[in-house]
């Protein structure tokens, strides 16, 4: 068992091996008496010719300041097998270059997502993802940008943001890429099939786009979506019960740093009608934000079940006055967003009867009809 205080982290420059049992794995853990999520820092490897091998490992309470629980950059490798990753704040495990292989592994209770895979610039990043169990990560599943090599399979999610889904983030697609359908995949910006790039979307794969999202394939670029009967693909917009990420930047405009704890209101409007005089959604803030600083805060909702609409969704800052303000008061702690978020309700068409027709109770006829 390998204990951490508080912001102690391990970077590794060279090799780590961690082999443990199903009987007696290794702990990753706080050295706090009562642990929590964050205590502790996180694992890096740090690039160049860095390794890490984990196998029956349990990594737990970590996310103290950079928020994340493993870290892999540049051309370092990581192998990750049947081992548990929980409690983390922030991103459990973050892939930012090198090689990765993931097998057999759990990951659950993080508040940001289960896994995220960054771009792939001055390194390969290739990530292989084999029976990964998600539960409860409050952002998401994974998230990945297209030009990462990503192999995944048998990946479940549960009690996660995004509708236990993947963002896929902003980017262009150089190389063949595959899309499995183990779970739905998020666009919320434009997707950049390039010259010389492929995407193979497999059966049974589901596509959600935000608003004004596109799949744009240029040059020699190729887009392959072959369904089967049984295992259609769908592209698809967003829906209600749906979940959705909204960012908004909050500035210090003070002369004193902001400490202690304040809340943020969010409010939602459908098409004409008035914002509801009950707030949609209430998020704590108690990081503090230094004198002319900024910070991004991230928030994941669901889509509320509301009539065929656009919503508009508006952010009221400090909404109970926690915070003394003395430039311009409270009067610039609110903003309506100018993006809109269009809702769909499905459409029930008729397909083919079923079984002929009927006589009802009342004499009336009646058709089984079956929706496609």
């Amino acid at each position: 068992m390998v204990k951490f205080w508080s912001r102690q982290s391990l970077s590794v420059n060279g090799v780590i091996s961690a082999s443990g049992t199903s009987d007696s794995p290794i702990m990753f853990t706080s050295a706090a008496a009562t642990a929590a999520a964050g205590d502790w820092g996180r694992i890096l490897l740090n690039g160049g010719s860095a390794s890490g091998s984990f196998d029956h490992v349990q990594i737990e309470y970590a996310g103290y300041s950079n928020h994340f629980g493993v870290r892999v950059l540049g051309n370092a490798t990581l192998q990750l097998s049947n081992s548990v990753l929980s409690d983390i704040i922030g991103r459990a495990v973050v892939l930012d270059g090198g090689e990765s292989t993931l097998i057999d592994h759990q990951i659950r209770d993080v508040t940001g997502f289960a896994v995220d895979v960054a771009q792939s610039v001055n390194s390969v990043n290739s990530v292989t993802m084999t029976n990964t169990a998600i539960e409860r990560a409050a952002a998401g599943a994974y998230r990945f940008h297209p030009s990462a090599n990503l192999t995944a399979s048998g990946t479940t999610s549960s009690d996660s943001g995004m509708a236990d889904g993947i963002l896929v983030t902003s980017g262009e697609i150089y190389g063949p890429r595959t899309w499995q359908g183990d779970l739905p995949y998020r666009l919320d910006e434009s997707l950049r099939i390039a010259f010389g790039g492929s995407l193979d979307v497999g059966p049974g794969t589901i596509v959600k786009a935000d608003p004004g999202v596109q799949i744009r394939v240029e040059g020699n670029g190729s887009l392959s979506a072959l369904g089967t009967p049984g295992e259609p693909i769908i592209f698809t917009s967003i829906n209600p019960n749906d979940q959705i990420r909204i960012q908004y930047t909050v500035l210090n405009a003070g002369t004193v740093d902001v400490t202690g704890e304040w809340t943020d209101e969010l409010y939602l409007r459908a098409g004409d009608n008035p914002f509801s005089e009950n707030d949609w959604a209430v998020i704590a803030n108690d990081e503090p934000i230094a004198a002319g600083a900024q910070r991004t805060s991230e928030y994941t909702l669901s889509v509320p079940a509301v009539p065929s609409a656009n919503l508009f969704w508006r952010i009221q800052l400090d909404a109970s006055n926690d915070v003394a303000e003395t430039i311009e008061g409270e009067s610039n702690n609110t903003s309506e967003a100018s993006n809109v978020i269009t809702v769909n309700w499905p459409d029930l068409t008729v397909g083919s009867t079923v079984g002929g027709s009927f006589s009802g109770s009342s004499g009336e006829s009646v058709v089984k009809l079956r929706a496609v």
